[in-house]
């Protein structure tokens, strides 16, 4: 049998471990602002962090196809995300990064998550370290 404070020791690590999976995930202070942009192929203004900005992608986003997303405005935030996900279907906790470019806008190529049951209601979920947008649009077919 493990002496007590082996055991002790296994449960004080296992609980700093959650604590840090719980603490190190992305916060938001205020509300999330909501964008509809039906097609993203054509530039969709929103705003995060008080800034204005362009979203755009360079192709029609589909499933399983890589497509260029960008933000162009004001100097993006140094760190920048965008995740994916459907209405009552949450697509996982995977994010692509969106580092900035020479040219001062943030964009990264990505791809589109396949939805089994063929919807195409996407919202893409953009995030900064201090805000995050939500933007809605049709994915093509």
């Amino acid at each position: 049998m493990k002496p007590a404070w082996q055991a002790g020791l296994a449960v004080a690590g296992l609980a700093a471990l959650l604590s840090a999976g719980y603490l190190l995930q992305p916060r938001t202070a205020a509300p999330v602002q909501r964008y509809q942009c039906t097609d993203l192929t054509q530039p969709c203004p929103v705003e995060l962090a008080g800034q204005r900005y362009q979203l755009q992608a360079a192709s029609a986003p589909s499933a399983l196809r890589p497509f260029r997303l960008s933000l162009r405005g004001t100097t993006p935030p140094d760190t920048l995300s965008v995740r994916f996900g459907m209405q009552g279907m949450e697509m996982g906790p995977i994010a692509f990064p969106l580092p900035k470019q020479a040219d001062g806008s943030a964009a990264a190529n990505i791809v589109l998550p396949y939805c089994v049951q063929g919807r195409r209601d996407w919202w893409l979920r953009l995030e900064s370290a201090d805000a995050a947008i939500e933007v809605a649009f049709q994915a093509a077919g």
